[in-house]
């Protein structure tokens, strides 16, 4: 049986409370940093935040190879930029801001 550890409770509260929707053009104040990270519907938002903030890297390796979490590419951008008020799911795990597509 696993048994989780009070600070992953504790830090997953944090990422909890943290989450929310954000629209594209608060979101890509941070793409001179390039520190945006999309998240494919697929996967649970704050596990995969919860895997960035404890540097699981297996974890996170898998879904990059996979294509699941991955920077935008030029199609996302000019899409988004096309459309500012486009809402995300959004998590910041400093310094990365994770994103996932919300509603339609």
């Amino acid at each position: 049986m696993s048994v989780k550890q009070p600070e992953s409770d504790s830090l997953r509260t944090e990422l909890e409370k943290s989450l929310g929707p954000a629209e594209w053009s608060l979101i890509r104040k941070q793409m001179p940093k390039d520190t945006i990270i999309v998240v494919a519907p697929s996967l649970e938002l704050i596990e995969v935040a919860l895997a960035v903030a404890k540097n699981e890297e297996s974890r996170v390796k898998a879904w990059i190879e996979s294509g699941e979490i991955t920077k935008p590419d030029l199609a996302m951008l000019s899409s988004w930029e096309k459309t500012q008020d486009r809402t995300f799911l959004c998590v910041v795990v400093h310094p990365f801001v994770l994103i996932q597509k919300f509603g339609n």
